[in-house]
């Protein structure tokens, strides 16, 4: 036996043929094996029906009733169809448009007999269009990775109760948990503390405020008291200085966010008729960066006594927010 597919005959599918000179009221056959259900068996030439025999094992035949002497009993034993290392040319279609391949423009389409893009899905009045599973997902249909669709929206859900993945160049970088917590264990994120305390700051000039310890910096954008932006977006940077020995004759004092595009003042007149032994001065805002721009933290003392000093527990923290 054997199939063909296309206009070229091509052996496909292949038969073992066994033949048996039977005893007399012999009933069972070791034959080389088979695969149930894919074989015929033939008593002197005439085909048995299902009912007449029993093969099962993948090994034995029994005959139902027993043979006479000298009965010739054939076992033909089929492969399944397979199709190997075969090139194809043309167009390819199953079943209308259940699965067609387009060969002059390299598309394959599902559920569409004119694909547009190189793999076009159309699900048709079905919300769900692409479903993925394996053994490890739970037994129900909806289980598994599936990407669909509704009158409304477009979704990509994970109905296993495990993580949701995302990665770039072949690392982690967003993760969705089971519970919903979205993690970005990659964004850009830092906060610094000065190591020790800057005393007596010189007046009526801007100074950079000295951050000498990291407590984080996710992304390594924070250097010579600098955050460096590593891609465009809106930051978000948070400002906390502690100031001791203010002088009261200073006409203000301001911390300052400078960023590249703008700068943020925080302002205070020390004028309570004494000097003050403590101020903090602190602030959050949103800024947008372009990659390379950069954030830091200037006070100013603007008249008055050289005096002031900025206290370690000061603090400048910011990260991307979109």
């Amino acid at each position: 036996m054997s199939g063909y597919i296309g206009s070229t005959p091509v052996p496909q599918a292949t038969q073992h043929r066994e033949s048996f000179t039977c005893t007399e009221g012999q009933t069972s056959f070791a034959s080389a094996g088979y695969t149930p259900q894919f074989l015929d068996v033939f008593l002197n030439g005439s085909h048995l029906s299902p009912a007449d025999f029993v093969a099962t094992n993948g090994s034995d035949v029994v005959l139902v009733s027993g043979a006479a002497a000298d009965d010739v009993c054939d076992i033909i034993s089929h492969s399944a169809f397979e199709i190997n290392a075969q090139v194809f040319t043309g167009d390819f279609t199953v079943d209308g448009t259940t699965l067609v391949v387009d060969s002059t423009n390299n598309r394959v389409g599902i559920g569409t007999s004119s694909p547009t893009i190189p793999l076009h899905i159309d699900g048709g009045s079905s919300s769900n269009i692409l479903q993925l599973s394996n053994t490890a997902t739970g037994s129900t249909g909806s289980d598994g990775v599936v990407l669909g669709m509704s009158s409304s929206d477009v979704y990509f859900f994970n109905r296993e109760n495990t993580a949701l993945r995302f990665g770039t160049n072949n690392t982690e970088r967003m993760r969705i948990a089971a519970t919903g917590a979205v993690t970005m264990p990659l964004q850009p994120a830092f906060e610094v503390k000065p190591a020790g305390a800057q005393n007596n700051i010189a007046v009526g000039s801007n100074v950079v405020v000295v951050f000498g310890t990291e407590l984080m910096d996710i992304g390594g954008n924070f250097a010579s008291n600098t955050f460096t932006a590593p891609v465009a977006g809106v930051y978000q940077f948070n400002v906390i200085i502690q100031a001791a020995v203010l002088d009261s004759a200073s006409t203000y004092y301001e911390a300052r966010l400078n960023t590249t595009n703008e700068i943020i003042d925080m302002t205070f007149d020390p004028d309570f008729g004494q000097d003050a032994a403590f101020w903090t001065f602190s602030g959050s805002v949103t800024v947008p960066l372009d990659a390379s721009d950069t954030a830091n933290v200037l006070f100013v003392q603007a008249s008055g006594t050289q005096q002031t000093d900025i206290r370690t527990q000061s603090r400048f923290s910011g990260f991307l927010a979109c």
